[in-house]
């Protein structure tokens, strides 16, 4: 997922233990720690961290073909300066997503072990993005409804 798929109430879904197999971004992972409070940045580490749910955390900021590196727009928003129109809805720059879109690019090809990778995001922007390299992108509503169709309340918790 990337960033606007887990602001809000909506990484509540990812607590349940019916998703598995998440692959977590360290530029993910960095806004998360910035924006979420503390407990809900503790949730998200132990799904990671729990074994059963299958989950991983992928170093894209560190590794060279997904590095995408930070314009000073998000070199300043990182320090707490506010850029009012340079931002989408989620208060995500736009970069986000090119990180989020070529770790996925290259974990499908290189990282996934015959598994299919689905850049899951809320943002227009971000579904623009991956759909132009060839991604497959999904918001939460089709991916529950695509993937878990015998679990109702996962798309219960996510109409709430």
């Amino acid at each position: 997922p990337d960033a606007s798929a887990l602001l809000g109430h909506l990484q509540e879904i990812l607590e349940l233990p019916d998703v598995t197999d998440i692959l977590l971004l360290q530029s993910v992972w960095t806004i998360m720690r910035q924006r979420s409070g503390s407990r809900a940045f503790s949730k998200l580490k132990a799904i990671v961290a729990d074994q059963r749910r299958r989950c991983a955390y992928f170093a894209n900021e560190h590794h060279a073909e997904c590095f995408v590196a930070r314009t000073p727009y998000e070199h300043r928003k990182m320090l707490g300066k506010a850029f009012a129109g340079v931002v989408d809805k989620f208060n995500v720059l736009p970069g986000h997503y090119d990180a989020v879109c070529r770790a996925a690019g290259w974990y499908s090809a290189f990282g996934a072990q015959g598994k299919g990778v689905i850049v899951l995001s809320e943002s227009p922007l971000c579904r623009e993005v991956a759909a132009s390299q060839g991604l497959v992108v999904m918001g939460w509503h089709a991916y529950l409804t695509t993937h878990h169709p015998s679990s109702p309340h996962l798309l219960g918790l996510y109409d709430s």
